[in-house]
């Protein structure tokens, strides 16, 4: 296991206290953290136990008290600046982002991960719709449904080509990955309804992706019924255009009644 040992100083005023010395070793496991939360902006603290700590035998199971494991980590991350806690408006609990500091430590030790620098602050409008990317990103991963996660933001920021093609700059997606048949899957997930014309434009967008090889396969998510009827008339029903209910990845992760 890769690990890195890094001080923080805690600085006392001159003369009444020495300085002291937290030691904080960095595992395979925060590195892996760093990078989901380079990925996908901000995590919950649900989503970071699912993600990482979570060792129920079963979904049917209850969370941990307080889920206390997960929360001492994160607050021994925080105290040594490489996450950063931000409180949300209206909801009870807040999210954490990647620091400059957690960054770097990104940068030195899984380079390949750290595409750009990670966001300062969220963006409030997107959070519910970013939030739910990141729940179906942890069950397609952890049932073995999804390999070689690119997020959003790093289509944004690089864009993204198999071969000589290219997807267009207007086509961005939720994120790309792999399913176990070894297909290239684009994910939208849609929490509004849209004109139906948004919808033909991207699904014509998509088929000429197809075509081309740069993806074989649209998963489209969401929890309302009108939503996937535009979906389903827009794809004209063809085999490459997958519908699934956003409950459907939840139930995966969380016991039956409990919703983050």
């Amino acid at each position: 296991m890769s690990q890195v040992q890094l001080k923080v100083q805690n600085d006392r005023q001159e003369g009444l206290a020495p300085r002291k010395t937290l030691s904080l070793r960095l595992t395979e496991r925060d590195f892996e953290l760093f990078a989901f939360l380079l990925d996908e902006g901000f995590l919950t603290l649900e989503a970071v136990y699912l993600a990482f700590f979570d060792s129920r035998k079963s979904t049917e199971e209850p969370f941990p008290r307080h889920l206390e494991v997960t929360r001492q980590r994160l607050r021994l991350l925080e105290k040594a600046n490489f996450i950063k806690a931000q409180k949300m408006p209206l909801q009870s609990k807040g999210v954490f982002l990647l620091t400059k500091k957690g960054y770097e430590a990104l940068l030195q030790t899984l380079p390949e991960r750290a595409f750009r620098p990670p966001l300062r602050a969220i963006e409030i409008p997107n959070f519910a719709h970013d939030k739910a990317i990141t729940f179906c990103r942890i069950a397609l991963e952890r049932t073995k449904k999804a390999f070689a996660w690119y997020p959003e933001r790093r289509i944004r920021y690089e864009g993204f080509s198999h071969g000589r093609k290219r997807l267009p700059k207007d086509l961005v997606p939720d994120a790309l990955f792999l399913n176990s048949k070894g297909e290239r899957v684009a994910l939208e997930v849609e929490p509004a309804r849209k004109a139906k014309e948004r919808y033909e434009k991207k699904m014509a967008d998509y088929r000429w992706a197809i075509r081309e090889g740069i993806i074989q396969k649209v998963l489209y998510v969401t929890r309302r019924t009108d939503i996937a009827k535009e979906i389903l008339e827009a794809s004209r029903g063809k085999e490459n255009f997958l519908i699934e209910h956003y409950d459907h990845f939840l139930s995966r992760l969380f016991p039956k009644g409990v919703r983050p």
